[in-house]
C-alpha cells in the first residue's frame, strides 16, 4: 500500500526527549514548530517497507490545532 502524505506530531516531555529527531532521521520534513510541538510531513511513503515498530492510523483530514 502506498500513502501518499503522512502528518505526525511531536510533543517534548521529559519522557520522549531522546526522541526529538525521529522525523527528522527517517525523511519527515517540519511543516511548523513551536515552543510547544513540531509537525512534520514526509510525501510517498511505502507502507509496505515499514517494520512492526511504527504505527500509522489513516485519517481523511489532518486537523489543525
Amino acid at each position: 500500500m502506498n500513502i501518499i502524505r503522512v502528518y505526525s506530531e511531536y510533543l517534548p516531555t521529559k519522557k520522549n526527549i531522546q526522541t526529538n529527531n525521529f522525523y527528522l532521521n527517517n525523511g519527515f520534513e517540519i511543516i511548523s514548530q513551536d515552543e510547544n510541538h513540531t509537525r512534520y510531513c514526509i510525501d510517498h511513503l511505502n507502507k509496505d517497507e515499514l517494520n512492526d515498530n511504527y504505527k500509522i492510523t489513516i485519517v481523511d483530514e489532518w486537523k489543525k490545532k
